[in-house]
């Protein structure tokens, strides 16, 4: 004898009441400029600033901090060395700004940014940007919008091509990558779980990626204890 289909349909629903459907991540993306079009690449086009924005879509849960590591090629010219740390730093962590608002995004209010380490890893030849946020209190976020988590603007206004001068800070001709390193969203760091990327690496003087171009991302994410290491 069959068993009836209110059978079937029972244990479908109870599996389901045991193995809830995962939430969508939300997703982040860097690109050069604001939240408009995607940018993934940027030449040097003489003196001035220059912006790079990490977005996020798809929030659902309050948002109360998040923490980026963006990572950069090993041999960084003068130009940007915008660093809190190291021995080298032509350019200084003074002219580089960051905020939550960016054309084409909301903003989020009550965020604060800080820049814990700009400068070369302590392992490797590398130099990390790392930015950590707060928000308090925490933003209650519309699954559909857009927001600005950081806006890093690049005061390149002393930047020149060739070698450094005075008051000046050169190689700007130079290849430069931009790639994500670690990023995590209310403490949880686990891509694919807690966020997705739709673009986590863009470049600089290098359309086609060639060279020291893209950036090595590491195949295991550094952890954010592990990242604050860097700064102690």
């Amino acid at each position: 004898m069959r068993p009836p289909r209110s059978i079937f349909l029972t244990l479908i629903l109870v599996s389901l009441s045991i193995f809830p459907a995962r939430a969508t991540p939300p997703t982040l993306t860097l690109s050069w400029d604001d939240c408009g079009a995607l940018v993934v690449t940027k030449d040097f086009a003489g003196p001035g600033p220059y912006a790079q924005t990490i977005s996020v879509e798809g929030l659902t849960q309050p948002l109360s901090s998040y923490y980026f590591v963006i990572g950069m090629g090993m041999y960084v010219g003068d130009a940007w060395q915008f660093y809190t740390a190291g021995p080298r730093g032509c350019q200084g962590i003074a002219r580089l700004a960051l905020s939550v608002a960016a054309a084409g995004c909301n903003s989020i209010p009550n965020a604060t940014l800080s820049v814990p380490y700009f400068g070369p890893g302590v392992t490797d030849p590398h130099v990390y940007l790392s930015v950590q946020g707060s928000v308090s209190p925490a933003l209650v976020p519309d699954p559909a919008a857009r927001y600005a988590l950081v806006h890093l603007v690049f005061d390149h206004s002393h930047s020149v091509t060739g070698p450094s001068g005075a008051g000046t800070c050169g190689d700007a001709e130079w290849e430069a990558c931009f790639g994500n390193a670690g990023a995590g969203i209310n403490n949880g760091s686990t891509p694919g779980a807690d966020y997705v990327w739709a673009n986590e690496m863009i470049t600089w003087q290098d359309p086609s990626h060639s060279g020291i171009c893209p950036y090595a991302v590491p195949a295991r994410r550094p952890t954010w204890g592990q990242i604050k290491t860097l700064y102690r």
